[in-house]
C-alpha cells in the first residue's frame, strides 16, 4: 500500500469511527512523559533500546487512539471472521480499550512487573471470553499490521522487532497467568 493510499485508508477509517466528543484517558496518558527505561539485566526480554522504540512510536498510535483501535479490529477480524462473536460491545468503546491498556504496557515497560496484578486480571478474562493460546498468534499480526498502517516507512525492522519482543513478553504473561 501507497503512502497515499495508507493516508486516505486512515482518514475513511477516522470518518468512520473517530468522535470528538469522547474523551479519551489514553489522551492524558500519552501528554506525560514515558517512564525512564530500565537497564538491561540478564533476564529481561524487552532491553532499554526496544522499550525507547516501542514507546515513541506508540506516540503515534495514541495520538488516534479510536482510528488505531479501529484499524487493529477490522484487520482481526478480516483475519479472523471467528473472532467478530467474541466481541459483543461497541467496537468504537473496544478500540478504546485496547489503546487504554496498550498505553499502559507501553508506557510502564520499564516496571512491567508492577502491572502483574492487572495483566493476570486480563488473561483471566480472555480465557472467559474463549480466547485460545492460538489467538495471540493472530493479535500480534493484527498489531503489526495497524503498525505498519500507522508509522509507513518509521515501521523499520528494528521497530518491528521491538514491537515484536514486547507483545510476545506480554502475551507470555498472559498465557503463563491464565494456564493456557
Amino acid at each position: 500500500m501507497t503512502h497515499g493510499n495508507r493516508a486516505n485508508e486512515m482518514r475513511r477509517v477516522a470518518r468512520r469511527f473517530y468522535s470528538p466528543e469522547v474523551s479519551h484517558p489514553i489522551a492524558i496518558m500519552c501528554r506525560a512523559q514515558p517512564s525512564e527505561p530500565r537497564p538491561h539485566k540478564g533476564n529481561d526480554i524487552v532491553d532499554a533500546v526496544q522499550q525507547e522504540l516501542v514507546q515513541t512510536t506508540f506516540a503515534r498510535l495514541a495520538a488516534m487512539p479510536e482510528v488505531a483501535g479501529a484499524l487493529f479490529y477490522e484487520r482481526l477480524f478480516a483475519t479472523n471472521p471467528n473472532f467478530r462473536p467474541l466481541f459483543r460491545n461497541n467496537m468504537r468503546i473496544q478500540g478504546v480499550k485496547l489503546m487504554t491498556m496498550l498505553a499502559m504496557v507501553v508506557y510502564n515497560l520499564p516496571a512491567l512487573d508492577q502491572l502483574s496484578p492487572a495483566i493476570h486480571d486480563l488473561a483471566v478474562r480472555h480465557v472467559e471470553y474463549g480466547v485460545k493460546l492460538a489467538d495471540y498468534d493472530a493479535v500480534r499480526e493484527a498489531l503489526l499490521w495497524t503498525l505498519e498502517q500507522a508509522l509507513g516507512e518509521d515501521l523499520t525492522p528494528a521497530v518491528r522487532e521491538a514491537w515484536t519482543v514486547c507483545y510476545d513478553e506480554l502475551a507470555g504473561e498472559m498465557k503463563a497467568a491464565a494456564g493456557v
